[in-house]
């Protein structure tokens, strides 16, 4: 994780980027199902005492409050201080304390997260202020790049190329999402934050992350290009599932257009085969006759039916295979 020792050996150095603040964590149970408190996460933005609540698994409930530097830690871990803190959400007749600890939010980047056939993902590739959430999400996304290029390799001969792809890809993306958060936090912690600009509320768009701006793609005009599929509810034999779950864990082509010859890296979807969900298929395919997605759902292009073999092409060329 944010010490990783395989980090140190690897020589890689984490560079600070500039967002670091201690905060206490503490973690509670319930002592009853039914109670006052609200039924989501919430952000208190106090410059004083900045605070989240957390609506966690079961009874269980988080706070999360920042300390000031000239603040005595062990004072602020005492369960005297911990319920004074708590008092305007509930009183020690209504839960358990289960544990309580310092973190130490910050943003932090390792300068590579390859050496030879070690790589490093997750907390130990980077590190970022929990205010978006996005924390343990990127490092599933690391984790689901690296997984099926590492795949692809063994199983299906492609070029050791495609493995410098993983951070490449990664980096920049997650470089993005850390500024995202650390805006985020000084919206929660400063006397005078500065806004953002609002947000388009576009109803064709899935993704408000920022997309993949390099790597394994095909032409990146479409702006869609590198942002992670939407996957609608279809009909597929009799069956509601998402489309996720008819493509597999590989890559998968939808085609509104004649059958395509089978490849083995790729489940080729007719759009023929998933009826009564015309409209949502057709918001993925905004205009086109065929869209191929990777193995970690982001897209990889768009065709028109006679590009359809060009597009699997150039797919296989960018894998090496």
């Amino acid at each position: 994780g944010a010490r990783s020792t395989t980090r140190e050996q690897m020589g890689s150095v984490l560079d600070n980027l500039g967002f670091t603040q201690k905060w206490a964590v503490v973690d509670l149970i319930l002592k009853k199902n039914k109670n006052k408190l609200p039924d989501r996460t919430i952000q208190y933005s106090n410059s004083e005492r900045p605070a989240t609540y957390c609506r966690n698994v079961g009874k269980r409930r988080r706070w999360e409050f920042a300390i000031q530097n000239n603040e005595n830690e062990k004072e602020i871990l005492s369960d005297k201080y911990i319920w004074n803190f708590l008092k305007p959400w509930l009183s020690p007749k209504e839960a358990y304390l289960e544990r309580k600890a310092i973190y130490i939010f910050q943003s932090a980047i390792a300068r590579k997260w390859r050496k030879g056939r070690i790589f490093i993902a997750g907390d130990a590739a980077h590190l970022m202020p929990p205010f978006m959430g996005q924390g343990m999400c990127a490092g599933i996304r690391d984790a689901s790049n690296l997984a099926w290029k590492l795949k692809t390799l063994i199983k299906e001969g492609a070029s050791e190329r495609i493995l410098e792809s993983y951070e490449e890809e990664r980096r920049p993306h997650v470089e993005d999402c850390i500024k995202l958060s650390v805006t985020a936090g000084e919206l929660v912690t400063s006397d005078n934050p500065v806004f953002p600009k609002a947000d388009i509320n576009d109803p064709e768009r899935w993704s408000r992350l920022p997309s993949l701006k390099s790597g394994i793609f095909s032409d990146m005009e479409d702006e869609r290009i590198g942002h992670q599929a939407r996957q609608p509810e279809v009909s597929h034999r009799g069956q509601r599932i998402l489309l996720d779950r008819v493509g597999g864990n590989d890559w998968y082509l939808v085609s509104s257009g004649p059958s395509i010859k089978k490849r083995s890296w790729c489940q080729m979807i007719s759009k023929r085969d998933l009826g009564g969900h015309d409209r949502e298929v057709d918001l993925l395919l905004k205009g086109n006759d065929a869209v191929l997605i990777r193995p970690d759902r982001y897209i990889f292009g768009f065709a028109k039916e006679e590009k359809i073999k060009d597009l699997l092409d150039e797919a296989e060329k960018k894998m090496g295979m």
